[in-house]
């Protein structure tokens, strides 16, 4: 459990905004390329990868997975610190918390940064999978969301 929580804080501490995902790219990237995963970037800097232990048949179809690699938040260090604070339910629980390098808080995109953490876990642990990281969600048209689920529909069929 310990290196689950220690890898969701490097995705954490990575940052990111909306058209200035740079970092996250570089940081998927270099990821899939230390667990040799094969993937490839468009033009917009979105991810794709296709992990396969072995060969598959002719009506094997890939589970897919997607996350979105911006956040609403301002460029700032990130630098994640555990604290034990109060859930909803009033219990003490695990926190993780964002502070930027003058120990004031700051954004830490949890929900957008979660995904990727998501994705990429899934990534290592599962035989076989494709994996979508898609970059400027946050403020995308309608339009451009769907072209970019109809590719990710091809791509599930793609064998």
């Amino acid at each position: 459990m310990n290196e689950k929580i220690q890898f969701l804080k490097e995705v954490l501490s990575v940052p990111t905004q909306t058209y200035k995902e740079d970092l996250m790219v570089i940081f998927i990237t270099n990821w899939l390329t230390e667990n040799n995963i094969p993937f490839y970037v468009d033009s917009h800097q979105n991810v794709y990868a296709t992990k396969s232990e072995s060969n598959v048949s002719d009506d094997f179809y890939y589970p897919c997975v997607i996350s979105h690699t911006d956040t609403v938040h301002t460029i700032d260090t990130i630098n994640i610190k555990e604290e034990q604070l109060p859930n909803a339910q009033g219990e003490i629980k695990l926190s993780l918390k964002a502070y930027n390098d003058f120990e004031r808080p700051t954004g830490i995109g949890g929900d957008d940064k979660a995904g990727v953490f998501a994705c990429l876990t899934l990534l290592k642990e599962l035989p076989y999978l494709k994996a979508a990281f898609f970059v400027s969600r946050s403020e995308e048209h309608t339009s451009e969301l769907q072209s970019r689920l109809h590719l990710v529909c091809r791509l599930l069929l793609e064998k």
